[in-house]
């Protein structure tokens, strides 16, 4: 698999009374980022050393159940 992807989901809760929306902090251990750096760098190795358009690099990422845009690059 060319790019592996973790997907966090963050719980919300809304109150009743006022509407104020509450959502869930991030572990710890995650990051704020898009995309890890080595995301830019695969892309580029598959796109530019392999000749991989992006569009069926895209096309592979998604059978493998991680969609990724091919605007991406």
């Amino acid at each position: 698999m060319p790019i592996d992807a973790q997907i966090t989901y963050l719980e919300k809760l809304r109150c009743n009374l006022c509407g104020t929306t509450f959502i869930a902090s991030l572990p710890e251990n995650e990051s704020t980022e898009k995309y890890d750096d080595s995301v830019g760098v695969m892309v580029a190795l598959l796109r530019y050393g392999c000749g991989l358009p992006f569009y069926r690099l895209s096309k592979l990422q998604s059978i493998l159940g991680i969609p990724l845009a091919d605007s991406t690059a």
